[in-house]
């Protein structure tokens, strides 16, 4: 299945996304990125955070706050 989708994906962006005029810029995507291309820089080496761990107590109905959301956790961990 992801490959269908990758395949069909790639052949829109080909075929129809990067390859038609863009209405704010009134150029294509690619050659916007050709021109763009010498100016990129590679990815640092090291990883970055991309998580944030906290403490949290679920209430008898099996939920947690995070910010202002309820999300469902296992009736296990409830209270």
């Amino acid at each position: 299945m992801p490959e269908a989708v990758n395949t069909a994906l790639h052949q829109w962006l080909q075929d129809e996304a990067n390859v038609r005029i863009h209405r704010t810029t009134n150029k294509r995507p690619v050659d916007m990125f050709e021109e763009e291309k010498p100016a990129l820089q590679p990815l640092p080496g090291i990883s970055q955070p991309c998580c944030a761990v906290d403490r949290s107590v679920s209430n008898s109905c099996c939920r947690i706050t995070v910010g202002d959301n309820y999300y469902s956790i296992p009736a296990a961990y409830a209270s």
